[in-house]
């Protein structure tokens, strides 16, 4: 990748300045079409396509995108802490063709714009980039099936190793569980296809970037025994350990790297067999991918949520928690989206899939709290 990862968040309240967001890869059952998440957007100088004339973000500001996943059309929003505009580069209203499945996204976490997108019906993907004042492909995508074999639809996540680390993909089977991971290092000269010779007669790799597929971390066919709805399959800490969860039970397993054994086993820590007290829908979560391990989880039908922290196998409930019904009235799923770059720059979103309303929060440093912002999405989200 061009550019570092800054420095890694460490808690979800003590936060070094870094970018950590975190999307659910898979729309659940009754979600309807319109999804959403965030990336990161440092800094940068654009000409507005829509009032032409120049747009200059700032370090911490809020970037969204929210897309059809029937029909991959998005529109990408910016929040410069007073409103909502879309002075930012959209991307292709096509951004994979002939898709035969839904399309989704999640953003690789990076501190530029790096956005994976792919079909999961075939696995087919293509990974995004701003380059100056647009949105371009990359030159590296992941094999065109990724994942043969799939009985449900096809998952992605991906994330980095480390500061400055390699990019790591993991893909999965919604319905078995079954997966595989690809990392991609710039310079990987040993696994390019694409080399060039020197007069000499030394043969060297073009430093084309490309994904190989993990041979060491490599998770379970089954890495849940007795799954009856959809499988979430996160990376965390590193992208070396795992947790898989089933959507419909709530049942989990945690899988963590033996840097002795060079494999993985299950590990030490145990999610609650109830994530939300008193829940009555559907419960989902989304982790830290770094630092301390930390997951946010919520009731899809209230929007009522807890945060968890775990200080080895220790889970231990957050001191800050969101407002119990952060959004008014819901009349679809209430999903949630995360931005968290420093203390003062980090967002919680709330959306409710069938009205597209929003509710804005943002982390208050000062009283160690979660803050609703009057700052509406406007509507429709999808221009």
């Amino acid at each position: 990748m061009k550019k570092t990862l800054n420095s890694l968040i460490l808690s979800a309240l003590f936060i070094l300045p870094g970018v950590i967001k975190a999307q659910i890869p898979l729309a659940p059952a009754g979600a309807g079409n319109t999804m959403m998440l965030t990336y990161v957007d440092n800094g940068r100088s654009y000409m507005s396509g829509t009032k032409k004339k120049a747009v200059q973000t700032q370090v911490g500001d809020l970037a969204l995108l929210v897309w059809d996943r029937k029909t991959g059309k998005s529109t990408g929003w910016h929040f410069d802490q007073k409103q909502w505009t879309t002075d930012v580069p959209q991307l292709p209203e096509q951004p994979i063709s002939g898709a035969t499945g839904n399309i989704m996204m999640v953003e690789v976490h990076e501190s530029h714009p790096l956005i994976l997108i792919w079909d999961t019906k075939t696995g087919k993907s293509k990974i995004y980039e701003i380059s100056e004042q647009k949105w371009e492909e990359t030159g590296y995508p992941l094999p065109e099936k990724p994942l043969e074999g799939a009985t449900g639809e096809i998952a992605m996540y991906a994330t980095k190793r480390g500061q400055g680390g390699e990019v790591f993909i993991t893909v999965w089977d919604t319905k078995s569980g079954k997966s595989k991971s690809y990392t991609h290092a710039v310079n990987n000269s040993s696994n390019s296809a694409d080399r060039s010779v020197h007069s000499n007669g030394n043969t060297m790799g073009t430093n084309k970037p490309e994904f190989s597929e993990e041979k060491v971390v490599v998770l379970p066919e089954k890495p849940l025994s007795s799954a009856t709805g959809n499988i979430l399959i996160y990376p965390y800490v590193g992208s070396k350990s795992f947790i898989a969860y089933d959507t419909k039970s709530g049942a989990s397993a945690c899988w963590a790297f033996n840097s002795q054994l060079g494999q993985l086993e299950p590990g030490k820590i145990s999610l609650p067999s109830k994530l939300v007290e008193g829940a009555s829908g559907q419960v989902l979560f989304i982790p830290n991918i770094y630092g301390n391990t930390t997951f946010f989880c919520w009731d899809t039908k209230t929007g009522k949520s807890t945060f968890y922290t775990f200080a080895g196998s220790k889970v231990n409930i957050g001191k800050s928690q969101m407002p119990e019904t952060p959004m008014e009235n819901p009349q679809g799923l209430v999903m949630f989206t995360r931005f968290m770059y420093a203390p003062s720059d980090s967002y919680n979103i709330a959306w409710d899939t069938k009205t597209g309303n929003t509710a804005l929060y943002q982390y208050s440093d000062g009283s160690k709290s979660w803050v609703k912002i009057n700052a509406q999405l406007p509507s429709p989200l999808l221009k």
